[in-house]
C-alpha cells in the first residue's frame, strides 16, 4: 500500500470530479483503497459495498470487474450494462518478480 499510495493521490488529483472510482485490491479481491472523483458516488458505493474490506473474488462475488483482472490477468473494457453503468476499464497490477525480496537468511 505504501508504494501504491502516491501514484493512487495523483490519479485521483487528476481524476477529480469525474465520474470514476479508483479501486486498489490486493491479490486475493480484497479491496485496500478506493477513490471517487465526485464524492457522490460514494454513498452509492457504500451502498454496493464497494469498500476496503470486501472481497470480490469471483468464487465469493460471481463475475466482477475485479475478480476479472485477477483472474485474466490483462486488461479488459467492459461496455453496456453488464458491470457497469457506463464503460469500465479494469487493469490488474502486480509486482514483477524481479523486485520481490525474500529478507529471510
Amino acid at each position: 500500500m505504501r508504494a501504491a499510495r502516491p501514484v493512487l493521490d495523483r490519479l485521483a488529483d487528476q481524476l477529480a470530479d469525474a465520474p470514476v472510482t479508483i479501486l486498489l485490491a490486493s491479490q486475493d479481491a480484497t479491496i485496500v483503497d478506493r477513490r471517487a472523483g465526485q464524492r457522490s458516488l460514494l454513498g452509492r458505493l457504500d451502498r454496493a459495498q464497494v469498500a476496503p474490506g470486501f472481497i470480490f473474488a469471483e468464487e465469493c462475488a460471481g463475475t466482477n470487474g475485479i475478480g476479472t483482472a485477477l483472474e485474466e490477468r490483462k486488461a479488459f473494457r467492459v461496455r453496456g450494462k453488464s458491470t457497469c453503468s457506463r464503460r469500465c476499464i479494469r487493469w490488474p497490477v502486480s509486482a514483477p518478480r524481479s523486485s520481490i525480496r525474500s529478507h529471510a537468511r
